[in-house]
């Protein structure tokens, strides 16, 4: 049971077949855990099987008892959006949020249904309310930030994802896109300044590293860019962007 929560935890798709025996488990909170992964993460290559059929009918079942309470009704607003019901998800979320105000578990589901619906203002609104009642939380700023930079509202992006690098949990996407938004704005001394400090918590994080890189050889900082880029090389040696870059910065020098 934990370690199919650890696998959708890590959200793929990948422990998939290994985890299709565990539908005929003996243990029913087993057979109950495998079908959640499957409804979360991927149930395609499984919605065939008698065995998935089984354990995702005792799975909804769970979900039905459960349904007086906003976990119960967050997990029917998860399995709903994960076939496309996406009215009946949002109702669940709704559901789930008047049941406690602060299971933002919820209104974050919600925000991002929002804002594929192109229901930008509500879907920003609602990231709003999160922060309010959750103001450490980094993962809400970055979300917002997202938001404000697909709607070319530039000088709001840069405020959330650089809040959203100041929050916990630390967040290596919100470092990445905010490094780069910087790096858009030539304000390359910032970016590296934001990737330094996010390489603390995420060493040879590829995607940083390589930002990194770009700012350096924009700087014309030789030195460091080589240094970098050998990082990157040891990292992933048949690169051939790096290699090439690697080259240039050797002639260069």
């Amino acid at each position: 049971n934990q370690t199919v929560r650890a696998f959708e935890t890590i959200g793929s798709a990948d422990f998939a077949p290994q985890i299709v025996p565990l539908l005929k488990d003996s243990v029913r909170a087993v057979r109950i855990s495998a079908a959640h992964y499957y409804n979360v993460v991927d149930k395609s290559q499984v919605a065939h099987l008698e065995e998935f059929k089984l354990a995702n009918q005792e799975y909804m079942t769970e979900l039905e008892v459960n349904s007086d309470f906003p976990a119960g009704l967050h997990q029917l607003g998860i399995y709903n959006q994960s076939i496309g019901e996406i009215d009946k998800a949002l109702d669940y979320y709704n559901k789930a949020v008047k049941e406690d105000n602060y299971f933002n578990m919820s209104r974050i589901n919600m925000a991002l249904i929002y804002y594929q619906q192109g229901l930008v203002d509500k879907s920003e609104a609602t990231y709003l309310k999160i922060i309010e009642q959750e103001p450490e939380y980094s993962y809400t700023y970055y979300m917002l930030g997202l938001l404000y930079y697909e709607t070319n509202r530039k000088d709001k992006a840069l405020e959330y994802l650089a809040l959203a690098c100041s929050k916990e949990p630390a967040n290596a996407n919100a470092s990445y896109n905010y490094a780069l938004m910087l790096q858009q704005e030539n304000k390359n001394p910032e970016a590296i300044a934001v990737i330094e400090k996010a390489l603390e918590t995420f060493p040879n994080d590829e995607r940083l590293l390589y930002v990194k890189l770009l700012s350096e050889i924009n700087l014309n900082q030789q030195n460091r860019a080589m240094n970098t880029c050998r990082l990157l090389l040891q990292i992933s040696p048949n690169n051939s962007n790096y290699l090439q870059i690697y080259q240039g910065l050797q002639q260069g020098s």
